[in-house]
């Protein structure tokens, strides 16, 4: 999709979404230029709610509306990152403290994984507890986090 597009939308969405206090995610766009659908990921700490979406999708579609922006149709979609979105960023593991993670890192050459609870997360590091013991893995090494759901 047009890369002009997307900036502009990043550029319109953010301080909307900064007012709600609700971390900006992802911004995707699908379909063709006659029918587009603006999907807005966002999240806040343990989670955004149904009320919240609701609320942002329509203070942007008021802003989109305005700034005219996309040409043509389109369809606002407003969401949550969803269980299954991976966990990358220091801020990605801050709003999840306390829950359970399967992670994969780079230890040396090889992948490792580790399976625990979320203790600590700073900029460099993110610590997990095992069941015997915590496990500190600096940022960089992290290549992708998935929160572990209880059935």
């Amino acid at each position: 999709m047009d890369k002009f597009l997307h900036n502009r939308l990043n550029a319109l969405i953010a301080p909307i979404l900064q007012n709600f206090n609700v971390d900006f995610i992802a911004l995707e766009l699908k379909g063709s230029k006659a029918n587009l659908v603006v999907r807005v990921i966002a999240d806040q700490d343990r989670g955004i709610t149904l009320p919240t979406c609701a609320a942002i999708s329509r203070a942007l579609s008021d802003q989109l509306d305005v700034a005219d922006v996309i040409p043509g149709r389109y369809r606002l979609e407003v969401s949550s990152p969803g269980v299954d979105w991976p966990l990358k960023t220091a801020r990605d593991f801050q709003r999840h403290l306390g829950r359970e993670v399967n992670l994969r890192y780079r230890d040396g050459e090889a992948v490792a994984t580790v399976e625990g609870t979320i203790q600590t997360v700073s900029d460099a590091e993110i610590v997990i507890a095992e069941k015997s013991r915590n496990v500190s893995i600096p940022l960089p090494q992290v290549e992708a986090g998935k929160l572990k759901l209880k059935w």
